[in-house]
Order: structure tokens, then sequence, then C-alpha cells
């Protein structure tokens, strides 16, 4: 496991395949993943379903670096149909404070799943 850390690799640290979710995420933004000082997270899936009969979605999806208040888009405006789901599948990496945040356009009813890794150092 790679060790971020400016000083000597050690062998201290931990690994875990997590998961987070938001059962009918409306138009209030969400943290799907709450980051931690010498945590880093890498993103596998993040998976919205939108559970509406008849209603479009506008899903957003973005990092607030380091907790600062900087967000860094990763989803923007991207169109969910009735009854359809999206999967972001690119790797993304979120170190420290970071936060993977999300919301909806219109505030409608999307399920949203997400898979990640979690490293922690020592």
């Amino acid at each position: 496991m790679a060790n971020p850390s400016a000083v000597p690799a050690s062998a201290a640290g931990t690994e875990i395949l997590r998961r987070s979710y938001k059962a009918s995420q409306t138009s209030t933004p969400t943290k799907i993943i709450d980051g931690v000082a010498n945590y880093t997270y890498t993103l596998l899936s993040l998976t919205f379903c939108n559970m509406s009969t008849n209603a479009t979605e506008e899903v957003h999806a973005w990092i607030d670096i380091e907790d600062s208040g900087v967000e860094v888009w990763i989803l923007h405006g991207q169109t969910l149909l009735p009854k359809n789901t999206f999967v972001f599948n690119d790797k993304i990496m979120l170190s420290g404070t970071d936060e993977l945040i999300i919301n909806l356009e219109n505030g409608g009813d999307v399920d949203v799943y997400c898979t990640y890794i979690e490293q922690r150092w020592a």
C-alpha cells in the first residue's frame, strides 16, 4: 500500500473497502464521503438511480477541498431520466478532510450508492 507521507514509509496503516449511500436524495447537499486527516479515499463507483416514474433529474457531485468551501465539480447537471440509472466510475482520490458532496437540481427522488477504498496512515 502506498504511503503519501513525507516521513519514511512504514507498514503501519489500514486499507478498507467501504460504501456509503443516500436513499431518496433531494436538492439538499449530502456528504457521501466526509474526509478525516491522515486518510485517503479512492472513489470506485457512484451510482444514481432515479426512482421517479415521470420526472427527469439533474445530478451534481463535487469535492469540497479540505472542507474549505473550494469546490471542484465532478458532475454538473448530469441528466438522469425517469426510472434510469447513471454510474460514475472514474477513479478519483480524496485526501484528508476533502468531502464528496452530491445533490439534485430539482429535488426529486434519486437513490445514491457509493463504493470507495479508505486508507489510513498511522
